[in-house]
């Protein structure tokens, strides 16, 4: 159920329209730095982890530039498709890590990296990132309040995962609502 998810287009429909609000709400912000409007200045990427058939539109990355001569600086408004500069989606990254840490579905990480084509190494990386980075990080203490405090690091993940599919309507809903959730507690429906 979870795997089918992450190679449905609808998913990435839902969480690019979310980005695009959210770059929107951002804009009507202006620029942090000296307050001047904010124009658009989007650029593509090209993650990995997604179904083949995705639309190139919903690569879009959305960036925002100050419009003010002499500052020119860019602001990136928060993304649920994007974690950071990770050359994976986010979604992707959340499912392989919560598929690693439900080792009683026999989820090793031999048939992870076999199943979506990640190295080792990468995959540790993440192992490592939702161990012990993200558990310090500013973005998980706004946040988690909201999850039981006997969840351990080694399962934080599909503990989080879990519990929001569970809570919600469909699974797709779930995943947006944790991304939203682990994106600094975004809330987006």
């Amino acid at each position: 159920m979870i795997l089918e998810a992450i190679q449905k287009v609808k998913l990435y429909q839902l969480l690019f329209l979310i980005d695009k609000d959210l770059a929107e709400h951002q804009r009507g912000k202006n620029c942090p730095f000296c307050n001047s409007p904010l124009h658009y200045s989007n650029y593509f990427r090209n993650p990995r982890g997604g179904p083949k058939n995705l639309e190139e539109k919903y690569l879009l990355r959305f960036s925002l530039c100050c419009s003010a001569e002499g500052c020119r600086r860019r602001v990136l408004p928060g993304s649920l498709r994007f974690w950071d500069r990770r050359v994976y989606f986010g979604v992707f990254i959340l499912i392989v890590v919560t598929l690693r840490q439900r080792r009683t579905d026999s989820y090793s990480a031999s048939k992870l990296m076999k199943m979506f084509g990640v190295s080792r190494h990468t995959l540790k990386r993440w192992i490592h990132y939702f161990e012990e980075v993200f558990p310090l990080s500013s973005r998980w203490k706004k946040v988690k309040g909201r999850i039981g405090a006997g969840v351990s690091n080694t399962v934080l993940v599909n503990a989080v995962v879990s519990d929001f599919i569970k809570h919600s309507a469909s699974v797709e809903r779930g995943l947006i609502s944790c991304l939203a959730f682990l994106s600094g507690g975004l809330m987006v429906f």
